[in-house]
């Protein structure tokens, strides 16, 4: 029983370390009434994630890069030198991955956010369930939670609606 246990976390450790993860993969957002298709293409390399979120016109919306070890990754968005933005994957286990980005805008009043993602993997890990939660870093505005589905999918398939 030991060895089978042995066996099967040096498995675990292998897998991570060739950049496997049950959240690997593409992902297509449910359909929401009045806005586009998005997809999620998560990539997990030897010591980063990465997260890339594409329109359904296949034109890149948003990408993410974090370091495994949890340590910050800092970024400015393409176009907008003055946002410094810090990325981190706060936990990740193999059936959920939270991560943060904190926005900073250093020149603009009220515009610094935190952004915290909690992913969830249901359904054997056919559906990747996001919330979202969005707090102002300037001032006490408080903003709701989003919750989102996503279905893994190969290239073709459709999701349900």
């Amino acid at each position: 029983m030991r060895s089978a246990c042995l066996i099967l976390g040096l498995f675990t450790v292998v897998s991570a370390q060739n950049g496997h993860s049950p959240f690997a993969g593409k992902w297509i957002r449910q359909e929401i009434k009045g806005h586009p298709r998005i997809a999620w293409v998560i990539h997990f390399q030897e010591k980063t994630m990465t997260l890339n979120e594409i329109s359904e016109a296949g034109m890149p919306i948003r990408t993410g890069v974090y370091n495994l070890d949890g340590s910050p990754a800092r970024s400015s968005p393409p176009n907008q030198p003055n946002l410094q933005v810090t990325s981190r994957l706060e936990s990740k286990t193999n059936t959920r991955i939270v991560i943060s980005d904190e926005t900073r805008a250093p020149v603009v009043q009220h515009a610094s956010m935190r952004v915290q993602e909690t992913w969830e993997l249901l359904d054997q890990g056919g559906t990747l369930k996001m919330v979202r939660k969005v707090e102002s870093l300037d001032s006490p505005v408080k903003f709701g939670d989003v919750v989102q589905l996503f279905y893994r999918t190969p290239q073709t398939a459709t999701p349900p609606k």
